[in-house]
């Protein structure tokens, strides 16, 4: 899914299902939504092929726009700038990211910071675990 952080309630302007599609191919998607919006910043899962749809998009098409991360402790991961070593393209995404991510969505959904507009979103997010579930109506 893509989200427009430009104003509060943030929105989701697309979402992208196809599982097929080669990492070259989704790595072209992904850069062409993050130019047309402006050269939008973008934070991509690196777990598996997402690594490589990082490198496509950092490499290939040159776009300087990617989030890095850097191991926060405890805390999971934290977005990073500059170019330490210790920093790596998109996020790793880990049990403790996984829960921190879900109780911030839940977190914004709640307080109408965010606008979920997919229905198949929506859907995934009532599909987690009890204890992530997000209670959400179309």
């Amino acid at each position: 899914s893509e989200f427009d952080v430009t104003n509060l309630p943030y929105k989701q302007v697309c979402t992208f299902h196809n599982n097929v599609v080669s990492p070259r191919e989704y790595a072209g998607n992904i850069h062409a939504v993050a130019k047309a919006y402006n050269s939008a910043y973008v934070l991509v899962e690196n777990n598996d092929l997402g690594a490589q749809v990082c490198d496509i998009i950092h490499e290939e098409f040159e776009y300087e726009n990617i989030l890095c991360t850097e191991g926060g402790g405890r805390a999971g991961k934290r977005i990073a700038s500059g170019s330490r070593t210790s920093q790596e393209l998109g996020v790793k995404t880990t049990k403790t990211t996984k829960s921190t991510g879900c109780a911030v969505a839940k977190l914004i959904i709640e307080s109408n910071q965010l606008i979920i507009n997919d229905k198949e979103t929506i859907n995934e997010f009532n599909r987690m675990k009890p204890k992530k579930v997000l209670m959400m109506t179309w």
